[in-house]
């Protein structure tokens, strides 16, 4: 196990040392991006709040918030086929466009929101969605109805609310505010905390699986 660690942190570590970075622009000078997503040659942010399209790699960006009400509130992208979801952040808005962010239609339907969290999609039409401190959501029709899960642990639906999520080989991880990692094997139903030893005040912020192995901030561990 510490000889394939290894390998996977020397691919990681020698990767950028290859990469060239080109200057693109934001839409504004002052916000960064939130989130990113590509949908064929279109780039699709999250920046200050609102969403925008880029067709030249970044260079310019056309307002992409036709359909969304309250803009200014958006928080989440997340592709999903040939279409893209967006959430909100307080309004409890989740909304769905199959053309590349030009329009956008409500989806949100039992969701009920404290805060726009991640998505993850955990196969065919099911989808597992963050509410913040309102707990975890699924939607087993690509986003038409959703309902909360209600055998969630406490530290999923308080302050250490999911942050980020990845699924793989079966299983859905979710990384928290305060309360580390945990994973579940049926589609949400039932979670255990696999890795509860980083500091209490540290959220995991980012989420990444690839097939046996989870990585997240700038650990990579070996799930069994």
């Amino acid at each position: 196990m510490k000889t394939i660690l290894l390998l996977i942190v020397l691919f990681f570590a020698s990767f950028p040392a290859q990469a060239q970075w080109i200057d693109g622009t934001v839409p504004y000078n002052d916000y960064a991006f939130l989130s990113l997503a590509t949908m064929g040659n279109n780039l699709i942010a999250v920046c200050g709040g609102e969403v925008f399209r880029s067709t030249d790699l970044g260079n310019t960006w056309l307002d992409a918030n036709n359909g969304i009400e309250y803009t200014s509130d958006v928080e989440m992208l997340f592709t999903y086929g040939s279409g893209i979801f967006v959430g909100t952040a307080f309004n409890a808005a989740i909304l769905y466009s199959n053309d590349t962010g030009q329009t956008w239609q409500a989806r949100h339907n039992g969701f009920i929101s404290e805060g726009g969290g991640p998505f993850v999609q955990l196969g065919g039409d099911t989808i597992i969605a963050s509410a913040g401190t309102s707990g975890v959501y699924r939607s087993i029709d690509t986003g038409l109805m959703w309902n909360p899960i209600d055998t969630m642990p406490p530290y999923l639906a308080s302050r250490q609310y999911a942050r980020c999520f990845a699924a793989s080989n079966g299983y859905v991880f979710a990384g928290t505010f305060e309360n580390g990692i945990f994973r579940s094997s049926d589609a949400g139903n039932t979670w255990e905390n696999i890795f509860s030893a980083l500091p209490s005040d540290d959220p995991v912020l980012c989420l990444a699986a690839m097939g046996s192995c989870i990585e997240f901030t700038e650990l990579v561990l070996g799930i069994s």
